[in-house]
């Protein structure tokens, strides 16, 4: 880890921190109009200016130089894991590998996988020691996996990286930390809106993405003129709905970016053809361990290899060679200093493709249709519906709990399973219900029960949501969403992958 100074900080992050804490308030409020004025390459911090200066010039590398740079961060990574990881050294002494014996990329395979169980019933084990505790912190990747999986970042160096990566992702279709954009990501627990001067986003709420609400804040939208779009493929699509049926056509929008499941091919289409703009979907996940996202010039998605080594592996764990093929996603992170990812098996799949672009130049390799995390949607009293990204959950609450499915059979009443671990505490009950009840909004009724065990489908995997509800034309009473609405969604997931 000699060339990594995770541990610097930069003295406008210090001051910030200390504006947020320590200064008195008539201070605190001069201190951050200043510090949302400064550029914001230093807002992010030295790791996110280090990491972007890197990538702006490593995106035209040639192959040889981006296997040579690799291979030296993948030593580095796998000297660092065996030295300060204990379940890293248990396993290499296990399986009696060696980094300085690997002369190739495709040595890493000697090395065994980790898997999300190890992490949950050892993350201790696969913390580094050689970093003070108070440089820590603590991140579950749950998610839409309904099987929660925690473990640590470094505070602000591994968020500085990740948003390095972020930007010159999206830089690809013109986003700039200077543009206007609206984020779609997060369930507000006050109005509809919520402005962010920091980074020039306006928050809009989740749950008040339906017939009802959007009319009581589509004139600040139209005011704040956005140049860019964020969200889930699904809030997307249900925010494009809104503006076609309110007639909004004056949103002028230059691109829309997606992330965290699979955007349909006939969504991308009816989203571009209502805010005529291009769309950038990306790929990531909270444990960093990898990011690709699509070329600005073709259908096919770059994994970047400057965030670390990335494998597709058959159902016998081979690795996939062939073009066309279909695997298991497997990455090696470069940045992952506290908890590092070392062949982490991410459960998503994608199929193989070309190791260079003929469309933009990069030797990046490609892979098609990164398929993960499925659109799932839990329904409101009034027929609003939920996208299971909204319950997305980066937080502690789950850490006593081995998994968790969301099942609803009638609008507005879910039922949420939960299989405890020994360590649950009665008093955790609460601590989900209030975070749970807190995304679902307005016109939900939660019942929690607790059982042993949760079937997977018979492909072994674990469903997050178990819907009863036909999300489609008719579906429900008057109450219900408008049947434009529900029928664009119903078209929207009938050419993606089979719901299991």
């Amino acid at each position: 880890m000699a060339r990594e100074t995770w541990h610097q900080e930069d003295a406008l992050s210090r001051l910030d921190q200390a504006a947020r804490t320590l200064i008195p308030a008539p201070i605190k409020s001069a201190v951050r109009r200043l510090y949302v004025k400064t550029p914001y390459s230093w807002r992010a911090g030295a790791s996110f200016r280090r990491t972007y200066g890197l990538l702006e010039q490593s995106q035209w590398w040639t192959e040889e130089r981006i296997h040579d740079y690799q291979l030296t961060r993948l030593k580095e990574v796998l000297r660092h894991a065996r030295k300060n990881v204990p379940g890293y050294g248990a396993r290499f002494a296990e399986y009696g590998v060696d980094e300085n014996a690997i002369t190739s990329l495709d040595d890493i395979r000697r090395f065994p996988c980790l898997t999300k169980d190890d992490l949950r019933d050892n993350h201790d084990l696969y913390l580094a020691r050689n970093i003070p505790q108070e440089h820590l912190q603590y991140v579950t990747s749950g998610g839409t996996t309904g099987t929660p999986t925690g473990f640590y970042h470094i505070s602000r160096y591994n968020d500085g990286v990740a948003e390095a990566f972020k930007l010159i992702m999206w830089k690809r279709i013109g986003y700039t930390p200077r543009c206007r954009a609206l984020d779609l990501t997060a369930s507000l627990g006050d109005g509809p809106l919520q402005y962010s001067a920091h980074r020039n986003l306006l928050y809009v709420s989740i749950s008040s993405l339906d017939h009802e609400s959007f009319p009581s804040y589509v004139d600040t939208i139209r005011s704040f003129r956005p140049q860019f779009v964020m969200g889930f493929p699904s809030t997307v699509t249900l925010f494009a709905q809104l503006v076609k049926d309110y007639g909004v056509s004056d949103m002028n929008v230059q691109g829309v970016i997606t992330a965290s499941e699979v955007f349909y091919e006939t969504q991308r289409r009816y989203v571009t053809d209502i805010l005529g703009c291009r769309t950038l979907d990306w790929y990531g996940m909270a444990e960093y361990a990898g990011f690709a996202s699509r070329c600005e010039h073709s259908e096919q998605y770059h994994f970047s290899p400057e965030a670390g080594c990335m494998e597709l592996l058959d159902a016998q764990g081979a690795p996939v060679t062939e073009e066309g093929k279909e695997g298991e996603i497997v990455l090696t992170g470069f940045y992952n200093w506290a908890t590092p990812f070392i062949r982490y098996r991410t459960g998503d799949r994608a199929i193989l493709g070309k190791r260079r672009c003929s469309a933009c130049g990069r030797c990046y390799q490609l892979v098609e249709r990164i398929s993960g995390r499925m659109q799932e949607f839990l329904v409101a009293r009034n027929g609003r519906l939920i996208p299971n990204t909204a319950l997305n959950l980066h937080s502690d609450i789950f850490d006593d709990v081995l998994c968790y499915q969301f099942y609803q059979d009638t609008p507005g009443e879910i039922v949420l399973s939960i299989v405890r671990k020994p360590s649950y505490e009665v008093r955790r009950t609460e601590c989900i219900r209030g975070e749970i009840e807190r995304k679902l909004g307005d016109g939900t009724w939660l019942c929690i029960r607790f059982v042993e065990d949760i079937p997977k489908t018979s492909r072994g995997k674990h469903r997050f949501i178990v819907q009863k509800l036909p999300i489609k034309e008719g579906w429900a009473d008057a109450s219900a969403a408008p049947k434009s609405l529900t029928s664009t969604l119903a078209g929207c997931q009938a050419d993606g992958p089979e719901a299991q």
